[in-house]
């Protein structure tokens, strides 16, 4: 699987880093506002007050073809999900998954991602959606990535890998 790196366009200066070794969850998100990493960096620079920082809230960007691209390091902690930020990577995927399901080539990124973020921390990583994590949110209503995300599809294309799935 190919990532494309996108990190010089979607990098801020105010961005923390974290501890690499600290990260045990992948944490799935939808998005709509761009179709790329660089316009959703670009979208949330515009409005620092919807997370109190500049910054881009997503360390990966699955676009609608299921292209994968890397927005941050991984050394970089993203605004994403309230108390997880520092142990969470972030994967916003374009659409809106409350309507319709991702497409077969977003699922297939979803999983190879998992993947290959598990063999580059050498360690099985924790797969969730952002709402289904306690205190991942402040918003009580939050649906994300929505019903239509099957969340168990992706562990178990991870797990056809030959992956250890924490669920």
């Amino acid at each position: 699987m190919r990532i494309i790196d996108r990190t010089r366009k979607c990098i801020q200066p105010t961005d923390r880093l974290r501890v690499i070794e600290d990260i045990t969850t992948i944490i799935f998100h939808r998005i709509m506002v761009a179709p790329d990493a660089v316009g959703v960096a670009q979208w949330f620079a515009e409005r620092p007050h919807l997370l109190g920082t500049p910054s881009m809230p997503y360390t990966f960007i699955i676009t609608k073809m299921g292209i994968v691209e890397q927005a941050l390091p991984l050394k970089v902690r993203a605004p994403h999900a309230w108390t997880w930020n520092s142990r969470a990577i972030g994967v916003g995927v374009i659409g809106d998954f409350r309507v319709t399901g991702p497409s077969p080539q977003q699922y297939a990124a979803c999983a190879g991602l998992a993947v290959r973020l598990q063999d580059q921390l050498h360690r099985p990583l924790h797969i969730a959606g952002h709402t289904h994590l306690e205190k991942a949110t402040k918003q009580t209503d939050k649906v994300c990535p929505g019903d239509k995300f099957i969340i168990d599809a992706v562990r178990e294309s991870v797990g056809t890998e030959g992956r250890i799935i924490i669920s």
